[in-house]
């Protein structure tokens, strides 16, 4: 998109305008001056045959040549005349041309003829004919030479007024405007609709701008309260969500410790265990108040401590975690935080029995551009061959892989000297 102010577009428009109508009108006038001085020169004929055909017919008849010649060349210094021949009854030619034209095309010259008679007892005797040639090309230059002052005259008020409307609109619309936007631009965030716009300007105006500004204001204060309720009742939900996630996590450790059959004891935690991965991720979303997405730095280290701190046995873990800033969607961190549960719930269950302490790592950190590596360890009592295989290993080890496939990753499970689970996936 061009980066140009409307007062610029203006200016160009204007002087855009003008210099069309300019072009326009500027031959429109050029061929009006033309005309009115051809008509000019056709009267100044008309006026040398009143004037000046008796005293040459006069001259001719006398045979004054001497005062015939001087007669024609007082013709020729009439504009545009640029030479006079007179042929008299006899065929000898007197001739004169303009002197600042010393070549004369007259081929290119309009002739004007006239016959010159003189009446005697009453009958018209021939005794010669009158041969103007009218310089036409050197009276369109002319005009043309006369009308480039007018066109420098146009084209100073053209960029002059166009300069003038572009400072005018500046200080009276473009400024202000480009301000609002700016203001819109900085108070976009919802935390800032309430904020009140007005412009900078020494007198109050009712004018279009301060009508659009009212309308802005008075659509952001709607807007900021339709954005207070909807938080409102957002809290409301989430907090009645944790509240219930809570409560069902409360009831199956309950069950569980009014039972007394191990496998169905191991089941309920188990269940409440991966309960509680999804409310550390719920509850990390909803502090931060986005509900799509979030850094997997904030949320692992935060559910694998939960984890740890709830967990019998938890306490005698060393836990070492190195996991990047990468943003992941609320889909993507629960499958990553189930898995990850189920992982640490087997090393505290089954890898450090008959341990006085263990250690935990978790890696999640960027292999490639489009790869990621997740790297979970402990040093335990390893993993049997079946489990590494995918003969046993319980419903645990189940979703392990089915988040795998989710992420549509690949894994290596190592049993050797402790647990090495290493996946990569695309993100």
């Amino acid at each position: 998109m061009t980066d140009i102010s409307i007062a610029r577009r203006y200016t160009l428009y204007t002087l855009l305008l003008m210099l069309v109508l300019t072009a326009v009108f500027a031959p429109l006038m050029s061929l009006a001056s033309y005309r009115q001085e051809y008509q000019r020169i056709s009267e100044q004929i008309e006026q040398i045959e009143h004037s000046h055909i008796p005293a040459l017919v006069s001259s001719l008849w006398m045979t004054h040549y001497k005062l015939l010649q001087e007669q024609i060349e007082g013709i020729v210094e009439f504009p545009y005349i640029d030479r006079v021949e007179i042929i008299d009854d006899e065929g000898r030619l007197y001739s004169v041309h303009y002197r600042e034209n010393p070549v004369p095309q007259f081929e290119e010259m309009k002739k004007y003829r006239h016959t010159l008679t003189y009446a005697y007892r009453g009958e018209e005797i021939q005794v010669g004919e009158l041969i103007l040639y009218v310089n036409t090309r050197r009276l369109r230059s002319d005009v043309i030479k006369g009308q480039v002052p007018f066109l420098l005259y146009n084209l100073l008020v053209a960029l002059s007024l166009s300069v003038a409307v572009s400072l005018l609109f500046h200080m009276m619309v473009g400024r202000h405007l480009r301000y609002f936007a700016e203001f819109l631009q900085s108070s976009s965030d919802s935390a800032m609709l309430s904020s009140h716009f007005s412009y900078e300007r020494r007198k109050s105006y009712d004018d279009e701008l301060t009508q659009l500004a009212e309308a802005v204001n008075s659509m952001r204060q709607k807007l900021h309260r339709q954005f207070e309720e909807k938080e409102m009742l957002l809290r409301e939900v989430h907090h009645r969500i944790k509240n219930n996630m809570s409560s069902i996590e409360a009831l199956l450790r309950m069950q569980a410790d009014s039972l007394d059959n191990p496998t169905a004891v191991t089941s309920l935690e188990e269940a409440a265990s991966r309960l509680q991965s999804m409310m550390v991720l719920y509850d990390k979303l909803y502090r931060q108040g986005m509900v799509d997405s979030m850094s997997v730095a904030e949320y692992l280290p935060a559910l694998l401590k939960e984890i740890l701190e709830i967990f019998p046995g938890g306490k005698k873990v060393q836990l070492h975690t190195e996991v990047d800033d990468i943003l992941f969607n609320a889909q993507e961190l629960s499958s990553l935080g189930i898995m990850t549960n189920e992982l640490v719930t087997n090393s505290l269950k089954h890898g450090f029995l008959g341990q006085a302490e263990g250690h935990i790592s978790v890696v999640l950190r960027r292999e490639s551009e489009q790869k990621l590596e997740f790297i979970y360890r402990d040093d335990g009592v390893g993993v049997s061959d079946s489990v590494i295989s995918g003969e046993s290993g319980g419903l645990g080890f189940m979703l392990i892989r089915s988040m795998i496939d989710q992420f549509e990753g690949t894994f290596e499970i190592s049993g050797k000297q402790g647990i090495l689970v290493r996946i990569l996936f695309s993100h």
